[in-house]
């Protein structure tokens, strides 16, 4: 491959601070197989398979000229100072092979061709001593040839007998070869080798393995190629090989032409050689140092060589100085702001007069004053206190060292550097939900407030059980000997205890007929009833223990204990009965004994009692209420004198209405019954048939009644 290397020399001057000018002189060489040769140099000689020599010169002008002529049979091998493989033949330097009677050596990617040199004295022809005819060998691959005696060479005669000092091989052509130990014959894809072992000689024969059995088996730029009469084929060049310089490996055929970054590249083919023509650009040794401001020497994308490349806008202030921007940046003098901007790849400058958003303190905000300084196009809000936003939306300023309480925080303004720092110091709440508060206390947020708190919503009471308890407004708990009551007086919670004053304290509190008694888990004692208490009609009382008496007039009271129940037993004379609702007012009085009532009877009237109702062994569960009919019916006798007999009026007391009523009766053995009576309504004097007056009066007689509340 040749390549055209064109080096240039700058020298550089200045017109003026921008723009500098280059003047480039040119000078160049040629390259071949990594060598460098000077214009007007040899660059080879080769020699192709027809004994054609190639001749290869750089010009003035570094372009390769190629010339060739025949050459003799032994080609000089051209002097590298590196060594290089036979590509075109697919051998490696130093290789060595024997091909149609010809010996061939890859030497520096050189292919040499020496023919097979045979000795003059093969030519005569022997008399064999055996009378027989001599005959025609082959030998060195078949390009040499002798004479030997069958089975006998003369010149292996030695006092009339022959020792053997060959293989003697017939081909399969027909032709017989002589090979010395060691020697070897190719013939096709067959190799025989001569071996002396143990004085005998002996032929082996080896098959061909072939390297290459299709143009597959070749790389690019080769194809497969088998002559005619050759065991194996071989790879033969047919298009140069050029990696590119983007590490791709590239065939061109003969003529063809490939462009890259900064090298061309060509095929030629000549006389069977292929040979690439490698032309490269030089490029001038600079750097930014001789680009002006806002230039920099570098290589543009798809460019072989490096320029001075605009990478920023240039700009002259009206104060004389020159300054270089940035894509983006930004320049201010006074009033005026330039700004670098890059468009399609142009650098532009774009200029913009100010517009001051500040002309006094009033356009500041709070904490801010207006200051300009001086050579400043605008002035500008400066703080001169801190700024705080409270909690209830709105903004407050504060002087360094100034202090202000708000909701929740204290805010203090401190100065440091020239900042304005805002130091907050939140409130911590000791409550922050109800749980956070104990019994009878909610917790209370009100609005505008920092932290809640706990309010007591309920009376708070330490039950004698060591049990805390909590009593709504009004609630009332009862405990042993001891009764809470909780009342809220304008939002106060007061515990009201009252303590259980007990009436008996011992057996001297309580009656006659009593005893003291308390008993266990209760808060008082009681009077237990241990004797009857009877007050007698002459308005005293008695004490009567379990089977005592008292005898008053015509009454006897006698003490009995039934069922831990005591109750007092009187036994009556009997008097007539007697109604006080049968008597007219005030005349209610005792017969002339003392023993029984007697009074001025009234009309008919209905009485009501209450009492339990006794039938057949059972009493009724509760008390009845009984009614009767009581009372004075007026009645009369008279003579008739028509008739001539005592005529007799009788009017009776008795009921003139009257419901049937049901009530439940307890037996002796616990059982229930239901029993029916009857209830009048209402009473009056009915007329009734009189019966004969006997003449005589009711006997008195004793009888007991009992008096179940004494």
């Amino acid at each position: 491959m040749f390549t055209v290397h064109t080096e240039s020399t700058f020298e550089t001057t200045h017109a003026t601070a921008t723009a500098p000018q280059i003047v480039i002189t040119t000078s160049c060489h040629c390259t071949y197989a990594n060598q460098t040769f000077p214009s007007e140099s040899v660059i080879y000689n080769k020699t192709d398979k027809a004994g054609w020599c190639y001749f290869a010169y750089c010009s003035s002008s570094c372009v390769s000229e190629i010339t060739h002529k025949p050459c003799p049979q032994t080609t000089t091998v051209p002097v590298s100072t590196v060594p290089h493989d036979c590509t075109d033949v697919n051998r490696k330097n130093g290789d060595s092979w024997n091909e149609e009677c010809t010996t061939k050596n890859c030497i520096n990617g050189n292919v040499t061709t020496t023919p097979v040199v045979c000795d003059p004295a093969d030519s005569v022809i022997p008399t064999c001593v055996n009378g027989l005819k001599p005959e025609k060998v082959y030998y060195n691959n078949g390009c040499c040839t002798k004479y030997v005696c069958p089975y006998c060479d003369v010149s292996m005669c030695q006092n009339g007998s022959c020792t053997q000092e060959s293989c003697i091989y017939n081909a399969s052509d027909g032709s017989r070869h002589v090979l010395k130990d060691g020697e070897k014959y190719n013939y096709k894809c067959e190799t025989i080798t001569c071996r002396q072992i143990n004085g005998s000689f002996v032929t082996e024969k080896n098959n061909t393995e072939c390297p290459y059995s299709s143009s597959q088996d070749c790389g690019p730029g080769f194809e497969y190629v088998q002559r005619e009469g050759e065991c194996c084929g071989t790879c033969t060049q047919v298009a140069c090989i050029y990696v590119a310089p983007n590490n791709t490996r590239q065939t061109l055929k003969d003529g063809e032409v490939h462009r890259y970054t900064c090298e061309t590249v060509t095929c030629h083919e000549l006389n069977g050689l292929f040979v690439t023509e490698k032309t490269i650009r030089e490029c001038p040794s600079l750097s930014s140092l001789n680009c002006g401001p806002g230039f920099e020497y570098m290589k543009k994308e798809s460019e072989c060589c490096e320029t001075c490349t605009q990478v920023a806008c240039i700009y002259d202030a009206p104060d004389n100085t020159r300054h270089v921007l940035k894509d983006g940046e930004e320049y201010k003098y006074k009033c005026e702001t330039v700004s670098c901007r890059q468009l399609n790849g142009s650098f532009v400058t774009v200029k913009t007069n100010t517009e001051c958003p500040y002309s006094s303190s009033q356009d500041c905000g709070p904490g801010f004053e207006y200051e300009k300084k001086e050579g400043e196009c605008c002035g500008s809000c400066t703080q001169v206190s801190c700024i705080y936003d409270a909690p209830d939306n709105t903004t407050h300023t504060l002087k360094h060292g100034e202090v202000h309480s708000y909701t929740c925080e204290t805010v203090t303004c401190h100065q440091m550097n020239g900042s304005f720092i805002t130091e907050k110091t939140k409130s911590e709440c000791h409550y922050l939900s109800s749980q956070d508060c104990g019994p009878g206390f909610e917790y209370v947020k009100r609005e505008g407030e920092c932290c809640g708190t706990c309010t007591q919503d309920a009376c708070i009471y330490d039950a004698p059980n060591n049990t805390r308890q909590t009593l709504k407004d009004g609630e009332v708990h009862r405990y042993t000997c001891e009764t809470v009551t909780c009342h809220e007086f304008n939002g106060l919670f007061v515990t009201e205890k009252i303590k259980t004053e007990c009436p008996y304290l011992s057996s001297q509190d309580c009656g006659p007929g009593f005893e003291y008694e308390k008993k266990e888990g209760e808060c008082c004692g009681t009077c237990t009833q241990d004797a009857c208490i009877y007050d007698a009609p002459d308005n005293t009382r008695h004490v009567l223990k379990d089977g005592n008496e008292y005898n008053f007039k015509c009454m006897n009271a006698t003490c009995l204990k039934r069922n831990g129940t005591f109750m007092t037993i009187e036994s009556f004379k009997q008097c007539p009965p007697f109604n006080p609702d049968d008597c007219v007012p005030g005349t209610e009085q005792f017969d002339k004994d003392g023993c029984c009532k007697i009074c001025e009877l009234s009309n008919c009237v209905l009485k009501k009692n209450v009492t339990r109702l006794h039938v057949n062994n059972c009493t009724s569960i509760e008390d009845v209420e009984v009614t009767s009919c009581t009372g004075h019916c007026d009645d009369g006798s008279m003579y008739s004198m028509e008739e001539n007999i005592m005529m007799h009026s009788c009017s009776c007391c008795q009921e003139e209405k009257f419901s049937e009523r049901q009530v439940t009766l307890k037996c002796a053995n616990s059982s229930e019954i239901l029993h029916d009576y009857m209830y009048v309504e209402s009473c009056s004097c009915t007329p009734t048939k009189c019966e004969e007056d006997t003449g005589k009066n009711l006997a008195m007689t004793d009888a007991p009644t009992i008096n179940p509340y004494h």
